[in-house]
Protein backbone atom coordinates (compact mmCIF):
# COMPACT_ATOMS: atom_id res chain seq x y z
CA UNK A 1 0.00 0.00 0.00
CA UNK A 2 2.88 2.38 0.76
CA UNK A 3 4.47 1.57 -2.60
CA UNK A 4 1.31 2.66 -4.38
CA UNK A 5 0.33 5.70 -2.38
CA UNK A 6 3.05 7.12 -0.13
CA UNK A 7 3.88 10.67 -1.27
CA UNK A 8 7.46 10.61 0.02
CA UNK A 9 10.23 9.65 -2.43
CA UNK A 10 12.39 8.80 0.60
CA UNK A 11 9.87 6.17 1.70
CA UNK A 12 9.62 4.85 -1.86
CA UNK A 13 13.42 4.58 -2.04
CA UNK A 14 13.47 2.50 1.15
CA UNK A 15 10.72 0.27 -0.23
CA UNK A 16 12.61 -0.14 -3.51
CA UNK A 17 15.74 -1.09 -1.57
CA UNK A 18 13.73 -3.68 0.38
CA UNK A 19 12.59 -5.48 -2.79
CA UNK A 20 15.76 -7.61 -2.80
CA UNK A 21 14.78 -8.98 0.65
CA UNK A 22 11.06 -9.31 0.03
CA UNK A 23 9.41 -12.75 -0.48
CA UNK A 24 9.10 -13.45 -4.20
CA UNK A 25 5.31 -13.67 -4.06
CA UNK A 26 5.07 -9.99 -3.09
CA UNK A 27 7.83 -8.45 -5.21
CA UNK A 28 5.85 -7.80 -8.38
CA UNK A 29 2.92 -6.16 -6.54
CA UNK A 30 5.32 -3.86 -4.68
CA UNK A 31 7.26 -3.12 -7.86
CA UNK A 32 4.05 -2.31 -9.75
CA UNK A 33 3.13 0.21 -7.05
CA UNK A 34 6.57 1.83 -7.12
CA UNK A 35 6.54 1.99 -10.91
CA UNK A 36 3.22 3.86 -10.93
CA UNK A 37 4.93 7.12 -9.83
CA UNK A 38 5.86 8.99 -13.00
CA UNK A 39 7.64 11.62 -10.93
CA UNK A 40 10.31 9.07 -10.00
CA UNK A 41 11.31 8.49 -13.63
CA UNK A 42 14.16 11.02 -13.38
CA UNK A 43 15.21 10.10 -9.84
CA UNK A 44 18.86 9.04 -9.67
CA UNK A 45 18.26 5.99 -7.44
CA UNK A 46 14.67 4.75 -7.30
CA UNK A 47 14.39 3.29 -10.85
CA UNK A 48 17.69 1.43 -10.43
CA UNK A 49 16.76 0.06 -7.01
CA UNK A 50 13.43 -1.21 -8.36
CA UNK A 51 15.33 -2.83 -11.23
CA UNK A 52 17.80 -4.54 -8.89
CA UNK A 53 14.84 -5.98 -7.00
CA UNK A 54 12.95 -7.43 -9.98
CA UNK A 55 15.79 -8.43 -12.34
CA UNK A 56 16.31 -11.98 -10.95
CA UNK A 57 12.58 -12.70 -11.26
CA UNK A 58 12.13 -11.73 -14.93
CA UNK A 59 13.21 -15.13 -16.37
CA UNK A 60 11.04 -16.96 -13.83
CA UNK A 61 7.83 -15.18 -14.79
CA UNK A 62 8.25 -13.25 -18.04
CA UNK A 63 4.51 -12.79 -18.56
CA UNK A 64 4.06 -11.03 -15.24
CA UNK A 65 7.29 -9.11 -15.77
CA UNK A 66 6.11 -7.78 -19.12
CA UNK A 67 2.69 -6.93 -17.68
CA UNK A 68 4.38 -4.80 -15.01
CA UNK A 69 6.65 -3.25 -17.68
CA UNK A 70 3.63 -2.41 -19.84
CA UNK A 71 1.92 -0.55 -16.98
CA UNK A 72 5.06 1.11 -15.66
CA UNK A 73 5.35 4.90 -15.73
CA UNK A 74 9.14 4.70 -15.37
CA UNK A 75 10.47 4.03 -18.90
CA UNK A 76 13.98 2.96 -17.81
CA UNK A 77 12.65 -0.03 -15.86
CA UNK A 78 10.28 -1.02 -18.69
CA UNK A 79 13.22 -0.99 -21.09
CA UNK A 80 15.41 -3.02 -18.74
CA UNK A 81 12.70 -5.63 -18.16
CA UNK A 82 12.20 -6.03 -21.93
CA UNK A 83 15.97 -6.31 -22.43
CA UNK A 84 16.33 -8.94 -19.70
CA UNK A 85 13.44 -11.00 -21.02
CA UNK A 86 14.87 -10.83 -24.54
CA UNK A 87 18.39 -11.81 -23.51
CA UNK A 88 16.83 -14.73 -21.65
CA UNK A 89 15.24 -15.85 -24.95
CA UNK A 90 11.72 -15.15 -23.68
CA UNK A 91 10.92 -13.33 -26.89
CA UNK A 92 7.31 -14.35 -27.28
CA UNK A 93 6.31 -12.58 -24.05
CA UNK A 94 8.10 -9.40 -25.13
CA UNK A 95 6.53 -9.39 -28.59
CA UNK A 96 3.07 -10.08 -27.13
CA UNK A 97 3.44 -7.07 -24.81
CA UNK A 98 4.61 -4.96 -27.72
CA UNK A 99 1.61 -6.01 -29.81
CA UNK A 100 -0.81 -5.24 -26.98
CA UNK A 101 0.65 -1.82 -26.23
CA UNK A 102 -1.57 1.15 -27.01
CA UNK A 103 1.09 3.75 -26.17
CA UNK A 104 3.57 4.72 -28.86
CA UNK A 105 6.06 5.93 -26.24
CA UNK A 106 5.85 2.67 -24.29
CA UNK A 107 6.12 0.58 -27.47
CA UNK A 108 9.33 2.41 -28.37
CA UNK A 109 10.81 1.78 -24.92
CA UNK A 110 9.98 -1.94 -25.09
CA UNK A 111 11.33 -2.19 -28.63
CA UNK A 112 14.59 -0.50 -27.52
CA UNK A 113 14.90 -3.03 -24.70
CA UNK A 114 14.22 -5.86 -27.14
CA UNK A 115 16.91 -4.60 -29.52
CA UNK A 116 19.44 -4.22 -26.72
CA UNK A 117 18.69 -7.75 -25.51
CA UNK A 118 19.26 -9.17 -29.00
CA UNK A 119 22.62 -7.43 -29.55
CA UNK A 120 25.50 -9.88 -29.55
CA UNK A 121 23.31 -12.94 -30.07
CA UNK A 122 23.82 -14.98 -33.21
CA UNK A 123 21.74 -17.39 -35.33
CA UNK A 124 18.51 -15.92 -34.01
CA UNK A 125 15.09 -17.01 -35.22
CA UNK A 126 12.25 -14.55 -35.00
CA UNK A 127 9.32 -15.76 -32.87
CA UNK A 128 6.14 -16.65 -34.76
CA UNK A 129 4.32 -13.58 -33.46
CA UNK A 130 6.93 -11.14 -34.80
CA UNK A 131 6.21 -11.16 -38.54
CA UNK A 132 2.74 -9.59 -38.44
CA UNK A 133 3.79 -7.06 -35.79
CA UNK A 134 6.88 -6.08 -37.79
CA UNK A 135 4.84 -5.01 -40.80
CA UNK A 136 2.67 -2.79 -38.57
CA UNK A 137 5.64 -1.24 -36.78
CA UNK A 138 7.33 -0.39 -40.09
CA UNK A 139 4.36 1.84 -40.93
CA UNK A 140 5.14 4.00 -37.89
CA UNK A 141 7.81 6.60 -38.71
CA UNK A 142 8.97 6.74 -35.08
CA UNK A 143 9.36 2.96 -34.94
CA UNK A 144 10.74 2.21 -38.39
CA UNK A 145 14.47 2.50 -37.67
CA UNK A 146 14.27 0.44 -34.47
CA UNK A 147 12.13 -2.16 -36.20
CA UNK A 148 14.64 -2.51 -39.02
CA UNK A 149 17.46 -2.98 -36.50
CA UNK A 150 15.52 -5.70 -34.70
CA UNK A 151 14.58 -7.35 -38.00
CA UNK A 152 18.20 -7.44 -39.08
CA UNK A 153 19.23 -8.93 -35.73
CA UNK A 154 16.72 -11.69 -36.51
CA UNK A 155 18.61 -12.24 -39.76
CA UNK A 156 16.20 -10.51 -42.11
CA UNK A 157 17.98 -9.88 -45.41
CA UNK A 158 15.20 -7.48 -46.39
CA UNK A 159 15.78 -5.36 -43.27
CA UNK A 160 19.48 -5.29 -44.10
CA UNK A 161 18.77 -4.31 -47.70
CA UNK A 162 16.47 -1.45 -46.66
CA UNK A 163 19.08 -0.09 -44.26
CA UNK A 164 21.79 -0.38 -46.90
CA UNK A 165 19.67 1.69 -49.28
CA UNK A 166 19.22 4.29 -46.53
CA UNK A 167 22.95 4.29 -45.82
CA UNK A 168 23.79 4.95 -49.46
CA UNK A 169 21.20 7.71 -49.86
CA UNK A 170 22.94 11.12 -49.38
CA UNK A 171 19.57 12.56 -48.30
CA UNK A 172 19.55 10.34 -45.19
CA UNK A 173 20.59 12.36 -42.11
CA UNK A 174 24.20 11.78 -41.08
CA UNK A 175 23.19 10.62 -37.60
CA UNK A 176 20.97 7.91 -39.10
CA UNK A 177 23.73 6.76 -41.48
CA UNK A 178 26.14 6.53 -38.55
CA UNK A 179 23.57 4.48 -36.65
CA UNK A 180 23.20 2.09 -39.60
CA UNK A 181 26.96 1.58 -39.74
CA UNK A 182 26.97 0.68 -36.04
CA UNK A 183 24.13 -1.76 -36.69
CA UNK A 184 26.13 -3.42 -39.48
CA UNK A 185 29.02 -3.83 -37.03
CA UNK A 186 26.82 -6.00 -34.80
CA UNK A 187 24.81 -7.86 -37.46
CA UNK A 188 27.61 -8.42 -40.02
CA UNK A 189 25.68 -7.86 -43.26
CA UNK A 190 28.09 -8.98 -46.05
CA UNK A 191 26.40 -7.04 -48.92
CA UNK A 192 27.25 -3.82 -47.05
CA UNK A 193 31.02 -4.26 -46.95
CA UNK A 194 31.74 -2.47 -50.24
CA UNK A 195 29.77 0.56 -49.10
CA UNK A 196 31.45 0.54 -45.68
CA UNK A 197 34.85 0.54 -47.35
CA UNK A 198 33.81 3.52 -49.44
CA UNK A 199 32.79 5.53 -46.39
CA UNK A 200 36.34 5.42 -45.06
CA UNK A 201 36.77 8.32 -47.49
CA UNK A 202 33.84 10.27 -46.01
CA UNK A 203 34.83 12.53 -43.06
CA UNK A 204 31.29 12.40 -41.63
CA UNK A 205 31.12 8.59 -41.63
CA UNK A 206 34.80 7.61 -41.43
CA UNK A 207 35.00 6.97 -37.69
CA UNK A 208 32.04 4.58 -37.63
CA UNK A 209 33.17 2.94 -40.88
CA UNK A 210 36.64 2.27 -39.44
CA UNK A 211 35.15 0.66 -36.35
CA UNK A 212 32.58 -1.35 -38.32
CA UNK A 213 35.20 -2.88 -40.63
CA UNK A 214 36.63 -4.85 -37.68
CA UNK A 215 33.60 -7.17 -37.99
CA UNK A 216 34.27 -8.03 -41.64
CA UNK A 217 36.90 -10.16 -43.35
CA UNK A 218 37.42 -8.83 -46.84
CA UNK A 219 40.46 -8.41 -49.07
CA UNK A 220 41.75 -4.89 -49.24
CA UNK A 221 40.45 -3.67 -45.88
CA UNK A 222 43.92 -2.93 -44.35
CA UNK A 223 45.11 -1.16 -47.47
CA UNK A 224 41.95 0.96 -47.63
CA UNK A 225 42.30 1.94 -43.97
CA UNK A 226 45.97 2.90 -44.34
CA UNK A 227 45.66 4.72 -47.68
CA UNK A 228 44.89 8.12 -46.16
CA UNK A 229 45.94 7.40 -42.59
CA UNK A 230 47.93 10.63 -42.22
CA UNK A 231 44.78 12.68 -42.89
CA UNK A 232 42.78 11.11 -40.04
CA UNK A 233 41.91 12.85 -36.78
CA UNK A 234 43.34 11.47 -33.52
CA UNK A 235 40.12 9.51 -32.81
CA UNK A 236 40.06 8.12 -36.34
CA UNK A 237 43.69 7.00 -36.08
CA UNK A 238 42.92 5.25 -32.82
CA UNK A 239 39.92 3.48 -34.37
CA UNK A 240 41.96 2.51 -37.45
CA UNK A 241 44.73 0.96 -35.36
CA UNK A 242 42.24 -0.88 -33.13
CA UNK A 243 40.60 -2.38 -36.21
CA UNK A 244 43.91 -3.37 -37.83
CA UNK A 245 44.99 -5.05 -34.59
CA UNK A 246 41.98 -7.38 -34.53
CA UNK A 247 43.26 -9.95 -37.09
CA UNK A 248 46.63 -11.59 -37.64
CA UNK A 249 47.05 -10.71 -41.32
CA UNK A 250 45.89 -7.15 -40.72
CA UNK A 251 48.27 -6.86 -37.76
CA UNK A 252 51.17 -7.88 -39.98
CA UNK A 253 50.17 -5.20 -42.48
CA UNK A 254 50.13 -2.66 -39.65
CA UNK A 255 53.54 -3.82 -38.42
CA UNK A 256 54.97 -3.30 -41.90
CA UNK A 257 53.46 0.21 -41.96
CA UNK A 258 55.06 0.93 -38.59
CA UNK A 259 58.44 -0.32 -39.77
CA UNK A 260 58.49 1.94 -42.80
CA UNK A 261 57.18 4.94 -40.87
CA UNK A 262 53.79 5.22 -42.56
CA UNK A 263 52.25 4.94 -39.09
CA UNK A 264 54.20 6.69 -36.30
CA UNK A 265 55.06 4.49 -33.33
CA UNK A 266 53.69 7.20 -31.02
CA UNK A 267 50.18 6.61 -32.43
CA UNK A 268 50.07 3.07 -31.02
CA UNK A 269 48.55 2.98 -27.53
CA UNK A 270 49.67 0.49 -24.90
CA UNK A 271 46.38 -1.40 -25.29
CA UNK A 272 46.81 -1.70 -29.05
CA UNK A 273 50.44 -2.77 -28.54
CA UNK A 274 49.36 -5.57 -26.22
CA UNK A 275 46.69 -6.58 -28.70
CA UNK A 276 49.33 -6.63 -31.46
CA UNK A 277 51.56 -8.77 -29.29
CA UNK A 278 48.69 -11.25 -29.05
CA UNK A 279 47.76 -11.36 -32.76
CA UNK A 280 51.17 -10.93 -34.42
CA UNK A 281 53.43 -12.59 -31.84
CA UNK A 282 57.22 -12.41 -31.48
CA UNK A 283 57.76 -10.36 -34.64
CA UNK A 284 55.92 -7.45 -33.09
CA UNK A 285 57.65 -7.79 -29.71
CA UNK A 286 61.06 -7.88 -31.43
CA UNK A 287 60.28 -4.58 -33.13
CA UNK A 288 58.40 -2.89 -30.26
CA UNK A 289 60.60 -3.99 -27.36
CA UNK A 290 59.63 -4.75 -23.73
CA UNK A 291 56.25 -3.40 -22.70
CA UNK A 292 56.69 -3.29 -18.94
CA UNK A 293 59.32 -1.22 -17.18
CA UNK A 294 61.54 -2.50 -14.40
CA UNK A 295 60.50 -1.56 -10.87
CA UNK A 296 63.82 0.23 -10.31
CA UNK A 297 63.28 2.37 -13.41
CA UNK A 298 59.82 3.38 -12.19
CA UNK A 299 61.13 4.49 -8.81
CA UNK A 300 63.91 6.48 -10.46
CA UNK A 301 61.34 8.24 -12.65
CA UNK A 302 59.14 9.05 -9.64
CA UNK A 303 62.13 10.44 -7.75
CA UNK A 304 63.20 12.55 -10.75
CA UNK A 305 59.80 14.18 -11.14
CA UNK A 306 59.44 14.81 -7.39
CA UNK A 307 62.77 16.66 -7.56
CA UNK A 308 61.70 18.58 -10.69
CA UNK A 309 58.15 19.51 -9.76
CA UNK A 310 58.79 21.94 -6.93
CA UNK A 311 56.16 24.46 -5.87
CA UNK A 312 58.12 27.23 -7.61
CA UNK A 313 58.34 25.28 -10.87
CA UNK A 314 54.65 24.32 -10.77
CA UNK A 315 53.66 27.95 -10.12
CA UNK A 316 54.75 28.78 -13.68
CA UNK A 317 52.47 26.16 -15.24
CA UNK A 318 50.11 27.04 -18.10
CA UNK A 319 46.78 25.39 -17.22
CA UNK A 320 45.37 25.91 -20.71
CA UNK A 321 48.29 23.97 -22.19
CA UNK A 322 47.92 21.42 -19.40
CA UNK A 323 44.30 20.87 -20.37
CA UNK A 324 45.38 20.35 -23.99
CA UNK A 325 47.95 17.73 -22.91
CA UNK A 326 45.29 16.05 -20.77
CA UNK A 327 42.91 15.97 -23.74
CA UNK A 328 45.59 14.36 -25.89
CA UNK A 329 46.89 11.67 -23.52
CA UNK A 330 44.28 11.11 -20.79
CA UNK A 331 40.77 12.19 -21.79
CA UNK A 332 40.06 9.28 -24.15
CA UNK A 333 39.98 6.96 -21.12
CA UNK A 334 39.39 9.10 -18.01
CA UNK A 335 36.58 11.45 -17.11
CA UNK A 336 37.23 14.58 -15.04
CA UNK A 337 34.53 17.09 -14.17
CA UNK A 338 32.10 15.30 -16.48
CA UNK A 339 34.29 15.33 -19.59
CA UNK A 340 36.22 12.40 -21.07
CA UNK A 341 35.99 8.67 -21.62
CA UNK A 342 34.90 5.81 -19.39
CA UNK A 343 37.61 3.20 -19.93
CA UNK A 344 39.44 4.10 -16.73
CA UNK A 345 38.13 5.42 -13.41
CA UNK A 346 36.54 8.86 -13.10
CA UNK A 347 39.33 10.87 -11.52
CA UNK A 348 37.24 13.87 -10.45
CA UNK A 349 37.10 12.74 -6.85
CA UNK A 350 40.52 11.13 -6.63
CA UNK A 351 43.38 12.35 -4.46
CA UNK A 352 44.73 14.56 -7.25
CA UNK A 353 46.13 17.25 -4.99
CA UNK A 354 48.77 14.80 -3.71
CA UNK A 355 51.81 14.87 -6.02
CA UNK A 356 52.95 11.43 -4.82
CA UNK A 357 49.53 10.00 -5.70
CA UNK A 358 49.58 11.45 -9.21
CA UNK A 359 53.14 10.35 -9.97
CA UNK A 360 52.68 6.83 -8.59
CA UNK A 361 49.50 6.20 -10.55
CA UNK A 362 50.87 7.78 -13.73
CA UNK A 363 54.30 6.13 -13.75
CA UNK A 364 53.25 2.79 -12.25
CA UNK A 365 49.62 2.25 -13.36
CA UNK A 366 49.96 -1.52 -12.82
CA UNK A 367 50.77 -1.14 -9.13
CA UNK A 368 47.17 -1.55 -7.96
CA UNK A 369 44.55 -2.44 -10.57
CA UNK A 370 40.91 -2.98 -9.61
CA UNK A 371 39.42 -6.09 -11.20
CA UNK A 372 36.98 -4.05 -13.29
CA UNK A 373 39.90 -2.20 -14.92
CA UNK A 374 42.11 -5.20 -15.68
CA UNK A 375 42.93 -5.77 -19.33
CA UNK A 376 40.84 -8.55 -20.91
CA UNK A 377 41.79 -9.95 -24.32
CA UNK A 378 39.16 -11.95 -26.23
CA UNK A 379 39.75 -13.89 -29.45
CA UNK A 380 36.70 -15.03 -31.43
CA UNK A 381 36.16 -18.17 -33.48
CA UNK A 382 36.51 -16.19 -36.72
CA UNK A 383 39.95 -14.85 -35.77
CA UNK A 384 39.20 -11.39 -34.37
CA UNK A 385 40.99 -10.20 -31.23
CA UNK A 386 39.81 -7.39 -28.96
CA UNK A 387 41.46 -5.92 -25.85
CA UNK A 388 39.60 -3.83 -23.29
CA UNK A 389 37.85 -4.20 -19.97
CA UNK A 390 34.59 -5.98 -19.25
CA UNK A 391 31.76 -3.45 -19.00
CA UNK A 392 28.96 -5.99 -18.54
CA UNK A 393 28.41 -9.72 -18.85
CA UNK A 394 25.55 -12.20 -18.68
CA UNK A 395 25.06 -15.87 -19.56
CA UNK A 396 25.07 -15.20 -23.29
CA UNK A 397 27.40 -12.32 -24.06
CA UNK A 398 30.24 -10.10 -22.93
CA UNK A 399 30.34 -6.35 -23.52
CA UNK A 400 33.96 -5.32 -23.84
CA UNK A 401 34.66 -1.61 -23.44
CA UNK A 402 37.32 -0.47 -25.90
CA UNK A 403 38.66 3.04 -26.34
CA UNK A 404 35.80 4.96 -27.94
CA UNK A 405 33.35 2.09 -28.36
CA UNK A 406 31.74 -1.00 -26.83
CA UNK A 407 31.95 -4.41 -28.51
CA UNK A 408 29.27 -7.00 -27.72
CA UNK A 409 30.58 -10.55 -28.19
CA UNK A 410 28.38 -13.66 -28.00
CA UNK A 411 29.91 -16.23 -25.66
CA UNK A 412 29.59 -19.15 -28.13
CA UNK A 413 31.82 -17.10 -30.49
CA UNK A 414 34.66 -16.79 -27.95
CA UNK A 415 37.67 -18.98 -28.72
CA UNK A 416 39.84 -17.72 -25.85
CA UNK A 417 39.64 -15.15 -23.09
CA UNK A 418 42.61 -13.92 -21.11
CA UNK A 419 42.57 -11.58 -18.12
CA UNK A 420 45.78 -9.74 -17.38
CA UNK A 421 46.60 -8.13 -14.03
CA UNK A 422 47.84 -5.16 -16.06
CA UNK A 423 45.97 -1.91 -16.41
CA UNK A 424 44.88 -0.62 -19.81
CA UNK A 425 46.77 2.56 -18.92
CA UNK A 426 50.22 2.56 -20.50
CA UNK A 427 53.46 2.79 -18.59
CA UNK A 428 55.94 5.47 -19.61
CA UNK A 429 53.18 7.99 -20.27
CA UNK A 430 55.32 10.91 -19.11
CA UNK A 431 58.32 9.76 -21.17
CA UNK A 432 56.66 11.09 -24.31
CA UNK A 433 56.29 14.60 -22.84
CA UNK A 434 58.74 17.43 -22.27
CA UNK A 435 59.36 18.63 -18.72
CA UNK A 436 57.26 21.73 -19.32
CA UNK A 437 54.39 19.60 -20.65
CA UNK A 438 54.62 17.37 -17.56
CA UNK A 439 54.53 20.49 -15.38
CA UNK A 440 51.45 21.82 -17.18
CA UNK A 441 49.68 18.44 -17.10
CA UNK A 442 50.35 17.79 -13.41
CA UNK A 443 49.18 21.28 -12.51
CA UNK A 444 46.01 20.79 -14.53
CA UNK A 445 45.36 17.45 -12.85
CA UNK A 446 45.54 19.12 -9.45
CA UNK A 447 42.91 21.78 -10.13
CA UNK A 448 39.94 21.84 -7.75
CA UNK A 449 37.37 23.15 -10.24
CA UNK A 450 36.86 22.87 -14.01
CA UNK A 451 38.37 25.49 -16.30
CA UNK A 452 37.24 26.52 -19.76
Amino acid sequence: ELAKSDPSPVVRLYLASALQRTPKARVWDMAAGLLSHAGDADDHNIPKMVWFGVEPLVPENPLQAMEVASNSRIPLVSQFIARRATSGKLLEAVVDSLAASTSSALSKVILEGMRDGLLGQRDLTAPANWSSLESELLKNADMKNLTLQVGQLFGSAEAGRIQLVELNDPATPVERRQEILRTFAQTIFPPAVESILGYVEDPDLRLDALRTLASYEERGIPETILRHYSEYTADEKMAALQTLATRRDWGRTLLNALRRGAVPRSDVSAVTARQMRRVVGPNFVDWWGPMESLEKDKQLAIDRYKFLLTDDYLSNADLTKGKAVYAAVCASCHKMYGEGGEIGPDITGSNRADLDYILTNTIDPNGEVAESYQLVTITTQDGRTYAGNVYSEDDQRVTLRLVGQDMIIAKPEILSRQTSPLSMMPEGLLNTLSDSQVRDLISYLRITHPIK
